[in-house]
């Protein structure tokens, strides 16, 4: 894996120290040693991914990218701290590109929640508004149906 990263490629750290600190600091552990699916599963392959599972690591990528958080990718007993771009780089094939497909998802993705708090807000308002106008019924109770101690004489 080429490291295209600011931080150093540390070999001292132990590996589970290294992912445990990762986890803690938010960021997406990959575990890339020897014959294992490298989204990070620990699953024995002999290709790339398991059955599926190159889907599940774009998807892993976009949230990080959307998140704004990193990768550590061990791969032994080294590490590495790097973007989800430059994993996505590091894995793109003349046929597949995952830089695209990841900066897609994550403007999509970036666009979908833009949208959706627009939403919150627009509902926000929409009831303060009726709130301050005193407007609407209000909401019946069960003491509303039952008949009053002044009915019953």
């Amino acid at each position: 894996m080429s490291t295209n990263t600011t931080v150093p490629t540390h070999v001292a750290d132990s590996a589970p120290a290294s992912q445990a600190e990762a986890r803690k600091a938010g960021l997406l552990v990959l575990n890339w040693t020897g014959g294992k699916c490298l989204c990070g599963c620990g699953r024995t392959t002999l290709s790339r991914f398991a059955p599926g599972h190159d889907a599940r690591l774009r998807g892993q990528l976009t949230r990080a990218a959307v998140a704004g958080t990193g990768v550590r990718v061990r791969d032994g007993e080294a590490f590495t701290d790097t973007t989800p771009e430059a994993v996505a780089a590091t894995l793109s094939t003349p046929k597949h590109d995952w830089v695209a497909w990841v900066r897609e998802a994550a403007a999509a993705a970036k666009k979908r929640a833009a949208a959706a708090a627009e939403r919150e807000k627009a509902a926000a308002e929409r009831k303060a508004e009726a709130a301050a106008k005193g407007t609407g019924a209000p909401r019946p109770s069960l003491s509303d149906l039952l008949p009053k101690a002044d009915d019953a004489a």
